[in-house]
């Protein structure tokens, strides 16, 4: 499953979290491949002082991969330690929910 969030708005960030928590809940995190890919306000939910880091840091260790765009990451003049650990960055948001999508991975916008 790739999730994708574009912003960082509270509501928006709190939905994805839930509903990558309640499929794990629901699939267990051994029978399911879950990726969030972040660009835009999206990418500052993966900053290591973001009110979700505690929460991301949960989520990595179940095994979901957190991506941020690196286009996001240069345009914010952001690095890679200034991203919680664990964090990927892929070359573009947009493409890697292009290449998931092609290679039979289910799409969710919460």
């Amino acid at each position: 499953m790739v999730f994708h969030l574009d912003e960082d708005e509270d509501y928006r960030a709190n939905l994805t979290f839930n509903n990558l928590e309640n499929l794990l809940a629901d699939l267990g995190h051994d029978d399911v491949e879950i990726e969030l890919v972040t660009y835009a306000r999206g990418v500052n939910i993966l900053r290591k002082n973001s009110v979700y880091s505690n929460r991301i840091e949960k989520l990595i260790n179940m095994g979901v991969t957190f991506a941020a765009c690196r286009n996001t990451t240069r345009a914010m003049n952001l690095q890679e330690k200034d991203l919680i650990d664990g964090v990927v960055i892929v070359t573009s948001g947009i493409g890697e929910l292009v290449h998931k999508q092609a290679r039979g991975w289910l799409y969710v916008r919460p």
